[in-house]
């Protein structure tokens, strides 16, 4: 099993942080460019009627306004529809965009399940070998408890022994100065 380093996860989720600061970059900007384009279009309506009146006048009030009209629509008509073009293909770019952001952004979640899934692996082991480890620590501080009791009880059958000992020792010595007190007297 591959476990990632510290610096590797925080690199795992500095991009996935970027990922969705782009996802809403991209959103915001689709919304900005709506406005734009509306804004746009209201801006070239109010022109085409500013146009309209200045050729009235530059004209002497034409009687063929239908006419002039006409042409304005037109012009208006040919760069509304080169906006919206552009705006169209502005959009279906931020489309593909969104699109690979959104993939990348699948693919960096799916790296960091895999690399929590992992995380977990590693931690389930790891309280496996404590709790192993733990175990064998209370085994074996059971067993040097049990073994120092013993290494007492032994101490003091020990420490009985010796005091017997002397205590015999002591008395055979009695005994020995007795009988050498009592084979002087005999001789």
């Amino acid at each position: 099993m591959s476990h990632l380093n510290v610096d590797e996860r925080a690199t795992l989720l500095e991009m996935v942080d970027t990922l969705l600061a782009t996802i809403e970059v991209a959103e915001l900007r689709v919304q900005a460019d709506d406005l734009a384009r509306q804004n746009d279009l209201a801006d070239k309506s109010d022109q085409a009627d500013e146009l309209l009146m200045e050729l009235k006048r530059k004209m002497g009030g034409l009687k063929n306004d239908e006419y002039v009209r006409l042409i304005i629509h037109l012009k208006f008509h040919h760069h509304s529809t080169l906006i919206e073009n552009a705006v169209k293909e502005h959009l279906a770019q931020l489309r593909v965009d969104l699109e690979n952001l959104n993939s990348e952004h699948s693919e960096a979640m799916n790296r960091k399940n895999r690399v929590i899934e992992e995380l977990n692996d590693s931690k389930k082991e790891l309280k496996a070998k404590i709790s192993s480890v733990e175990a064998k620590i209370r085994s074996e501080s059971a067993a040097v408890v049990k073994t120092t009791n013993a290494l007492k009880k032994a101490e003091g059958v020990l420490a009985a022994e010796r005091k017997q000992r002397k205590a015999l020792v002591a008395s055979l010595k009695d005994r020995i100065k007795y009988a050498e007190h009592i084979t002087e007297e005999y001789r």
